[in-house]
Order: C-alpha cells, then structure tokens, then sequence
C-alpha cells in the first residue's frame, strides 16, 4: 500500500520542479516535507543533465536516453539557492560559487571544489584546485579524471590524488580473466589499479 500525506498548498502558484521537489509562492517542499529557511526566490533544482551516471555495477558511465532510465541506485537530488546547497531535504553547503554542475547523482563540481551529497545528511567538499572543471568525470566512486589526469579519492583520508604513471589517454575500465578476483579494476593496457577502500595497484593474471 502507498501512503500519502496530504499537504497544505496555494493551488495557484504551485508547480512541480523535479522527482523530489516542488514549491508555492511561499514555500518549498522536499517529498512533501516542508523545507525551512529556503530562499524562495532563488531557489532552483540543479538540472540532471549529467552525462555520467551510476549504474547497476556502481560505476560511473557515459550516460543516454536508455541507461538514464535505468539508474536504479540513485541517492537524491541536488537544488541550490543563493545562500545554500541542497542535497535532498538537508542543506549541505553555503553556496559561494559562480558555476556548479552536477555530474552525478550524488556529485556537484562547484568552481573548483568536488561536493559530496551523502543521503543521511552529510556531505564532503574537496577543494580541488589542479582538476580541469571543464573535463573532469568520474569514472567510480574512487578513480575520477580531466583531460590531462587521472585521480584516486581515497576514502580513508578523504583525499585526493593524481596519479602519475597512468597513461591519460588509454585509461579505462578492464574486467578481470577471473571474474571475482576483484570488483573493478581501471588501467592504461600497462598499469593496473583496484578499489578497495584505497587505490591499490595491481596487476591482471
């Protein structure tokens, strides 16, 4: 059975702004949910246009009409207004950028800082000044790159780092000869990475 709360609304003004969100003329809900201290003038879902999204293995790939249908782990939704960040019903982050993309669907590049949405509330900022903004994907949870690096976010110190012996333009995402030797490995043909945790090197049987 589907339960459904009832919500006072102003019929007039309300619209619909996104899965998750929607607002009147005078105030902004989350699910139903009414979110306080919002900026109603200014407030805006981040557009889902990403064209990376997480897919069923939780690797980050490019995304079309199709598997954008099919993004089953979805974590939320960002929306901002001028004051703040929004990561589904909390506010994460003050907003003090002049330029945010989402990339994914718990992941904004803000100016140059990476922005982490967490869906119990809590969220990491990177500050990340060597990424290129302008090309820089996720390929997973832990190897992200531009046009010129490859990156490993390492999710014990919460750090990032470029990793220098990868041949930029031959990364990608390689499957084991023996499948559940590991979950994934990234390389260049050459040098081969695993997450686990950290990026760990490794090599292909």
């Amino acid at each position: 059975m589907i339960e459904c709360e009832k919500i006072e609304v102003d019929q007039s003004s309300f619209v619909v702004l996104s899965d998750s969100y929607a607002k009147d003329n005078s105030q902004v809900f989350y699910r139903g949910k009414l979110l306080n201290g919002v900026d109603l003038a200014t407030f805006e879902v981040v557009p889902q246009d990403y064209s990376y999204v997480l897919n069923r293995q939780n690797i980050y790939e490019v995304a079309n009409d199709i598997n954008k249908s099919e993004d089953f782990q979805k974590e939320g939704e960002f929306a901002i207004d001028r004051y703040s960040i929004y990561f589904n019903e909390n506010k994460i982050a003050e907003n003090n950028y002049d330029h945010i993309v989402n990339f994914a669907t718990n992941l904004l590049v803000a100016d140059s800082d990476i922005i982490i949405g967490n869906i119990n509330g809590g969220y990491k900022v990177m500050l990340s000044k060597q990424i290129d903004t302008d090309t820089f994907h996720p390929y997973s949870e832990s190897f992200w790159a531009d046009k010129n690096t490859v990156y490993c976010f390492n999710r014990t110190s919460q750090k990032l780092y470029p990793i220098a012996n990868l041949n930029r333009s031959n990364f990608r995402y390689f499957k084991t000869k023996e499948e559940n030797q590991f979950f994934h490995v990234y390389g260049d043909g050459n040098v081969y990475y695993y997450a686990y945790g950290d990026c760990l090197q490794t090599s292909l049987l």
